[in-house]
């Protein structure tokens, strides 16, 4: 049987929608700079996105109280997996 969610963990979650996308960012970011020949500005949008990610993920751990590796996990997860099992 699946657990209740209160009005609280429903809006956390909810709150985590942002974050799968500068998830999506960061990742595409990535792909784009190892489509390339190495240079530092080419790898410069992907590091500016992987750390807006991980600045937003520890501010709304912080905020909503929770666990920041679970946050993390959850997103990449969403980002890279959810719409395979129709999850997202």
């Amino acid at each position: 049987m699946a657990k209740q969610l209160s009005e609280e963990e429903k809006a956390e979650l909810a709150a985590r929608a942002p974050l799968v996308e500068l998830k999506r960012t960061a990742e595409q970011a990535q792909a784009a700079a190892l489509a390339s020949p190495y240079s530092a500005k080419g790898w410069t949008p992907w590091r500016a996105a992987a750390q807006e990610l991980q600045a937003a993920i520890t501010q709304h751990a912080a905020v909503h109280g929770v666990n920041r590796f679970k946050v993390e996990s959850w997103v990449t997860y969403q980002a890279l997996h959810a719409e395979d099992d129709g999850a997202a």
